[in-house]
């Protein structure tokens, strides 16, 4: 019979379970984890032991807890709009053109 310590959600969990607990993809996680993609607003930051990057159960049940109440500190709702920075300027620049309105 196992223990039933076992049976309840661990502390700490990685990307997958993180995933699992919350009904994201893994990838999802992945790119909020690493910063490839901007996450959510007050998203938590991982825990790293050693090489590997863990979140706690509570930070994750916290952020779950704020999701569409109103922040605290400006009055505003907690999820932000997310903005994309345009797109660089590839290649070189042409001549006649100044850098700074680039």
């Amino acid at each position: 019979m196992p223990h039933p310590q076992h049976t309840a959600t661990p502390l700490l969990l990685d990307i997958r379970a993180a995933a699992d607990l919350l009904g994201f993809s893994y990838s999802t996680i992945r790119h909020w984890t690493y910063r490839s993609k901007r996450p959510p607003a007050h998203w938590p930051q991982p825990v790293k032991i050693n090489t590997a990057l863990r979140y706690r159960a509570a930070d994750l049940e916290n952020w779950v807890a704020r999701i569409g109440q109103p922040d605290h500190a400006t009055g505003e709702d907690a999820a932000m709009p997310i903005t994309q920075p345009p797109p660089a300027r590839r290649g070189r620049p042409r001549q006649g053109y100044d850098l700074k309105e680039l």
